[in-house]
């Protein structure tokens, strides 16, 4: 980014938006960890500006570039969205929409507009993990995405393959597939039919209001018939005047909770099935693009716990930003870790997949997960692992082998010099 000093000390950092008669027109980006990021545009006097270090032209088209899609990237998604080509075929009594895509084919029971977005989201997601996680292997494999539009519909498909699975989503290696199950497109039908009445009761008070005039108009001829003088009339018709704006009022604000609590809860759904689809296409990255299971595989508690780093990151156009750990798994691994009996690091290194296959009453699979995300979390930022050749070596090495002697050499530390320093960084960590 460009770096503005000013002389009253403060220091911007972004993009130097134009300068025009020494003012300089800047924008700072802000990224806060864990927060989305926005921007600020400010108007520099000359006067103001201690020094500017530019970055270079390249840099800068890049910049501009990426900002300009993140300032309009509803635009953008919105014409991502339209410029889908969905074919519609009818299946057993159903219809289903199928996209066939650079990335993936998708088959969807959900509503059109839910299967749109899902596909332009899983299609972020993968160019976000390109970026982090750059593909090792050219070669692609027939991955297909099958996306339920309700939960018993997902449910019914886990009981014809036998499968007790707690998990709204999952990843076959074996079937290259990831199938979900979601009830957004029910919550968005409830979200517009409520949208609807709220709008009917909004529009039938709103006559009512229209018609407030001939109604004060009839009441003053009564009162004047009656008797009463005109400041009687006039303060009778200004009572009920306020009246009537105290109720609109009150009418207007509630329609516009119910119209938040019920966005709210609309955007939460959308977001736990986009945080599953994004945890289960990071597997399917993983296996189609960087370390396919026949040419060097994963641990899966590293698997596990990498998907989850990336599932809770903050996706902003096409990149993606983990530079901040989900407060609630970090409060629930803290507070494991200071009970009794916390879960020993050489039980999860040698976990294998059924430890990380969530089924109904399973209660050990969710401190797999806990841990698996810890241990990542710390690697990633503690040895820099996404960012050297250490992940494909450990790859490469892991199939088969002594587990607690890989991570060993993996570290460079035995694992009873290594797991009381992971412990005390994870009790820090904020």
């Amino acid at each position: 980014m460009d770096t503005l000093r000013l002389k009253d000390g403060r220091v911007l950092k972004g993009l130097v938006q134009s300068r025009r008669d020494g003012e300089v027109e800047f924008i700072e980006i802000v990224r806060p960890r864990g927060k989305p990021m926005y921007g600020v545009l400010y108007p520099i006097a000359p006067g103001e500006v201690q020094e500017l270090v530019s970055i270079s032209d390249e840099d800068r088209r890049t910049l501009s570039e990426r900002f300009a899609e993140f300032r309009h990237r509803a635009v953008v998604e919105a014409g991502r969205l339209e410029a889908l080509p969905l074919e519609t075929v009818e299946r057993e009594r159903q219809t289903w929409y199928v996209y066939q895509g650079p990335w993936f084919t998708l088959d969807s029971t959900a509503d059109e507009a839910t299967t749109r977005r899902c596909i332009v989201r899983i299609e972020q997601t993968f160019r976000a993990y390109r970026l982090i996680l750059p593909p090792r292997t050219s070669e692609r494999r027939n991955l297909r995405i099958v996306l339920h539009g309700s939960m018993d519909d997902y449910r019914t498909h886990l009981r014809t393959l036998g499968l007790d699975i707690a998990n709204p989503a999952y990843f076959s290696v074996t079937h290259n597939e990831i199938v979900a199950g979601s009830d957004l497109s029910q919550y968005a039908g409830e979200l517009a039919k409520a949208s609807a009445q709220s709008e009917a009761t909004r529009r039938e008070y709103l006559d009512l209001d229209q018609g407030l005039g001939d109604k004060l108009k009839q009441l003053s001829d009564e009162m004047q018939r009656r008797g009463f003088t005109k400041d009687e009339i006039k303060s009778e018709l200004q009572a009920r005047r306020n009246a009537w704006s105290s109720k609109l009022q009150k009418m207007e604000q509630k329609l516009a909770e119910i119209r938040r609590r019920n966005d709210a809860r609309f955007a939460q759904v959308t977001q736990d099935m986009f945080r599953r689809l994004g945890h289960e296409a990071f597997h399917a990255y993983v296996e189609n693009y960087v370390f396919p299971h026949d040419q060097g595989d994963l641990p899966r508690w590293l698997n596990e716990g990498l998907a989850q780093i990336f599932e809770f990151g903050q996706l902003e156009a096409d990149s993606l930003r983990i530079d901040a750990p989900d407060k609630s798994l970090v409060a629930r691994l803290q507070r494991d870790l200071r009970g009794e009996r916390p879960l020993a690091l050489r039980r999860l290194l040698a976990a294998d997949g059924r430890q990380f296959v969530k089924t109904h009453g399973t209660e050990s699979t969710s401190r797999h997960y806990l841990y698996a995300w810890g241990l990542a979390w710390y690697l990633v930022f503690e040895f820099d692992l996404l960012r050297n050749q250490t992940l494909e070596t450990y790859a490469n090495g892991s199939a088969g082998g002594d587990a607690v002697k890989q991570f060993e050499q993996l570290v460079g530390q035995s694992l009873e010099e290594f797991e009381p320093r992971w412990r005390e960084a994870m009790l820090r960590l904020k």
